[in-house]
């Protein structure tokens, strides 16, 4: 995370610690183009295994995450998530 600009927009690095975009209004038109010019090609990978997951790989991936690399988790639980995300 320290290699985000922390002036993009949605970036919010608040009481030092960084919060993602909740994604709970639309998404800019043609995000996914901006996104993979800007992280390159290993990023652009990623985005689109994650696009093409499915419910359960989505929700293994967020419970292996969460296992793996918090300290503290305020979300609902990784079915939801996956499931906002269109997966079903």
């Amino acid at each position: 995370m320290s290699s985000l600009n922390r002036r993009w927009s949605w970036t919010d690095w608040g009481n030092r610690t960084l919060r993602l975009c909740d994604a709970h209004e639309e998404w800019e038109s043609g995000w996914e183009r901006i996104f993979n010019r800007i992280t390159g090609k290993s990023f652009a990978r990623a985005r689109k295994r994650v696009r093409d997951l499915t419910l359960e790989q989505c929700v293994e991936d967020f419970n292996d995450m969460k296992r793996r690399m918090t300290g503290k988790w305020e979300s609902p639980p990784s079915e939801a998530i996956c499931r906002l995300g269109g997966l079903a």
